[in-house]
């Protein structure tokens, strides 16, 4: 939609009213609806009689620019529905090589001669001497073509019923270089332009306000048609004078803002009149029409003038060397016209919603948003809904029961407010008394029992706009935790899981989510109504899929309570166990330990301490495997390392026999029967030519050490780990 200068368009709407007042009788005086009181009724009167002088006026600058165009639309055949053509084609073409003769300035100089022998002795005479330079300057001769058409067409067929106008102006353009084109181009050829003359003509001129779309003067089928239609009509005019040469006169500002201001244009006189009678009781009248059309008539004529006086002028004083003559001037000038009377429609009619705006924000104290009219609606969901069916917040507690304190908490809130939404809530655990189903693979499912709540949030939004974003939050207590699974309810017993995450231990889950409304039944009628058997057919199949997964579901699922059912522990058993509940996740988490290792598995009529026990000391045994083979694993690792470590030294030795200090980072080596080195440099001569086994090294304090026979891993021979003294530890 165009944007509109409301300070620009009430500057004009102020002119227009004077020079109305100017024009009508002296009883009636034209008043701006803003500065007196009036009806709600008067609006849309004055929306009305705008769109009647707009259309008016769009008819007569259309005839005006191209003759004919009236006469064949009103004896058109009833069959034939109009369209208008205009085509441009600018062409710059080498004409001929030409000589130009230049003269220089006339010199005047002396030249003085001495003469002797005569009778009076040697004597000089003074003769002046004139001289001109004239110079011959080669010319490149270009020819410079503007050839422009406009036609009436059939819009079925595009086939050519009348040609309004058609003209081929042409210049020569001279350049210096033969080889310089003045122009950036040879041929252009602008594509086809359509503008179309039935929609225009059509266009309804009242608003019809029995129909459930009409909101406001502004807001209303009738006026988004008009908007469209004219939005079509300032394209088309920008992109028409788009195709002329901009090097003519009618592109200079100052005068194109000059002839344009001059006009009188009707689409602006958005105001209604008065008698001054004194009778306030009186209603409003619209402004004479004709009156107003007769001025615009008037001034069309004069400002038309100016503009072919303007273009004759400028065609003399470059001796033809314009391309836009008085005609071509005209068009761009009734054109531009045409454009500005759509922008001041656009405003009038966006002038009386602003009004209308400004009223109601003056008569509640402020500007209503969304959040405001949620205000309004959440008042009186309290004053209408008693209070088991009132909207409650989408915040709920995560625990096992009524009398526990709660593991966490999960709540949908806007994203702006940090609030909880408001839903509508009912309780559906008895219309499935089954268990929900959940698939988690394709061999693997779940069943879940526990209440079921479905709730329904509505959003308040204006204009169509999108919702206001909203987000999941779920956080868990400390030693507490649960599972929160979201996906979609594909059935009464099914729930299709799409994410799913482990909430513990002071975790915080804050995920956006994207709402995508579909289509209401009324928009999904209007959409398909214009589509073939077989695409209206797969559209209704593909919504009525839609709609069968379209209840976005979540699914909490307690972890103790889940714990004890698996191992066979009786409920609130785990609830003080924090020690024992995290080493069971751990084992089910990290190890994938199955649930038949850690279950008790006795007798039924026990105690909960007994059971308790018993799945203890299967904890105790799986944590002393894994602790074994997890021993075994740093073992290795160690034995590993120093291997490759050793093997490192060795290809260091080979590359340099004689460094007089080998360091080592990670262990040293000690000599043979000998006790392991204590911290502190242990150098070796570089002239001592003992074996390895005698060479000390140099470890960093806080090393473990490791000795051995030589490079071999492992323990010297005659030392066993005991042996170590104290801050060693072998491996």
């Amino acid at each position: 939609m165009q944007k509109i200068n409301q300070l620009e368009f009430t500057n004009k709407l102020k002119t227009c009213l004077e020079r109305t007042a100017a024009m009508l009788e002296q009883e009636i005086r034209p008043i701006k609806m803003d500065e007196e009181s009036h009806q709600y009724d008067d609006k849309f009167a004055l929306a009305n009689f705008t769109t009647d002088l707009a259309l008016d006026t769009v008819t007569t600058l259309l005839h005006t620019a191209f003759a004919g165009l009236g006469d064949r639309l009103e004896k058109k055949e009833s069959n034939i529905k109009y369209e208008l053509k205009f085509e441009a084609l600018e062409l710059c073409e080498y004409l001929e090589e030409r000589v130009r003769t230049t003269s220089g300035p006339e010199v005047t100089t002396s030249e003085t001669k001495n003469v002797s022998g005569t009778l009076f002795g040697n004597q000089s005479k003074t003769k002046e001497v004139t001289t001109q330079v004239t110079t011959r300057v080669p010319e490149y001769v270009w020819t410079h073509t503007l050839t422009y058409s406009a036609k009436l067409v059939d819009r079925k067929n595009r086939s050519i019923v009348e040609t309004l106008l058609s003209r081929t102006r042409s210049r020569e353009i001279s350049t210096t270089v033969k080889d310089h084109q003045p122009k950036p181009f040879a041929r252009k050829e602008s594509a086809p332009l359509y503008l179309d003359l039935e929609m225009i003509k059509t266009l309804p001129r009242s608003i019809d306000r029995s129909r459930d779309s009409c909101k406001t003067p502004r807001r209303n089928q009738e006026i988004d048609d008009v908007f469209s239609a004219f939005q079509s009509l300032a394209t088309f005019t920008r992109a028409v004078r788009g195709t002329m040469p901009d090097d003519h006169h009618i592109a200079d500002a100052a005068h194109q803002e000059k002839v344009v201001k001059n006009f009188f244009s009707p689409a602006a006189c958005s105001f209604l009149c008065k008698k001054n009678d004194h009778d306030e009781a009186k209603s409003f009248i619209v402004p004479d029409k004709a009156t107003l059309l007769n001025e615009m008539q008037r001034t069309l004529s004069e400002q038309q003038a100016s503009v072919r006086r303007t273009a004759d002028e400028a065609a003399k004083a470059t001796k033809g060397g314009e391309l836009v003559g008085p005609d071509e001037a005209s068009l761009l000038y009734v054109l531009k016209l045409l454009a500005q009377t759509v922008t001041d429609y656009i405003g009038s009619v966006t002038y009386l919603e602003n009004m209308l705006r400004s009223q109601l924000e003056a008569a509640v104290g402020r500007e209503l948003t969304a959040d405001a009219f949620e205000e309004y609606v959440l008042y009186h969901d309290r004053l209408l809904f008693s209070p088991d069916f009132k909207p409650r917040p989408f915040s709920y507690a995560v625990r096992r029961s009524a009398s526990a304190f709660p593991d966490g908490s999960i709540q949908i809130r806007t994203i702006a407010s940090k609030q909880p939404i408001r839903t509508l809530t009912r309780d559906v655990t008895l219309n499935t008394p089954g268990p929900v189903r959940v698939a988690l693979g394709g061999a693997d499912s779940i069943a879940f029992d526990g209440p079921r709540y479905a709730h329904a949030y509505r959003a308040q939004t204006f204009s169509g706009a999108t919702p206001k974003p909203l987000e999941l939050v779920a956080n868990a207590r400390h030693f507490s935790g649960f599972v929160l699974l979201v996906g979609k309810v594909v059935a009464a017993d099914e729930f299709q899981p799409d994410h799913a995450i482990i909430i513990q231990n002071k975790d915080e889950l804050i995920i956006p989510l994207i709402l995508n409304p579909l289509p209401t039944p009324k928009e999904f009628a209007d959409a398909i109504e214009s589509l073939s058997p077989e695409q209206r057919a797969f559209c209704e199949a593909f919504r009525a899929m839609q709609l069968s997964s379209s209840l976005c579901g979540l699914v909490v699922i307690q972890l103790k309570p889940a714990i004890e059912k698996v191992l066979n522990l009786p409920d609130g058993a785990l609830t003080k166990e924090i020690a024992l509940t995290d080493q069971l996740l751990n084992f089910f988490i990290e190890y994938q330990i199955s649930t038949d290792m850690l279950a008790y598995d006795g007798p039924q009529d026990v105690d909960k301490a007994t059971k308790l026990t018993a799945v203890k000391g299967h904890v105790a045994s799986i944590t002393n495997v894994i602790q074994a083979a997890r021993d075994e694993d740093l073992k290795r690792t160690a034995e590993e390392a120093v291997h490759r470590k050793m093997l490192e030294d060795e290809e260091d030795d080979d590359l340099d026999p004689h460094s007089p200090i080998v360091e080592s980072p990670a262990y040293a080596h000690v000599p043979s029967g000998g006790i392991p080195p204590s911290f502190g440099d242990l150098r070796r001569d570089r002239d001592d030519d003992s074996d390895m086994d005698n060479r000390w090294f140099h470890a960093p304090r806080g090393a473990h050490f490791v000795w051995g026979a030589g490079y071999s891993p492992g323990f010297s021979p005659g030392y066993s780990p005991s042996e170590f003294s104290p801050g060693f530890s072998p491996g």
